[in-house]
């Protein structure tokens, strides 16, 4: 695969992995930020920065956004200890179960997209350790 689909592809589970958790409890998630500074929301912004990878030009550039796309197994674990989900529906404690497609969808997701920011951190590895321009 070229690099170029393979960031179509990374840009695609994102967008999937994100819709489905805020499909999921989107209201937990402001909250939280709410009281917190913002930092779930940080959470999850940061793995689109994983996008960079196509353009970094530095072995620490390459590593930093390698760090970046790996926050993405934040969700990944909270979803998985969190089966089956389920959303808050009132004050009282009240939940609801969420519809079964979703749990799948986040987790399937962050596994396509974890994969494939690996695998352009190594094809881009090589590319900058042989010093061949960066947009083969």
């Amino acid at each position: 695969m070229s690099k170029k689909n393979i960031g179509i592809t990374m840009i695609m589970s994102y967008v999937l992995m994100i819709m489905g958790l805020l499909i999921w409890d989107w209201g937990a998630i402001l909250f939280i930020s709410i009281f917190t500074l913002g930092l779930p929301i940080v959470i999850l912004i940061l793995p689109g920065l994983s996008v960079l990878l196509l353009t970094a030009k530095t072995v620490t550039g390459l590593i930093f956004v390698l760090i970046c796309s790996l926050t993405s197994l934040i969700p990944l674990i909270i979803t998985i200890t969190s089966l089956p989900l389920r959303s808050l529906v009132t004050e009282a404690g009240e939940y609801s179960v969420t519809p079964t497609i979703i749990a799948p969808l986040i987790i399937v997701a962050t596994l396509i997209f974890l994969l494939s920011s690996i695998n352009l951190f190594i094809l881009q590895y090589r590319t900058i350790k042989k010093g061949l321009p960066n947009d083969r």
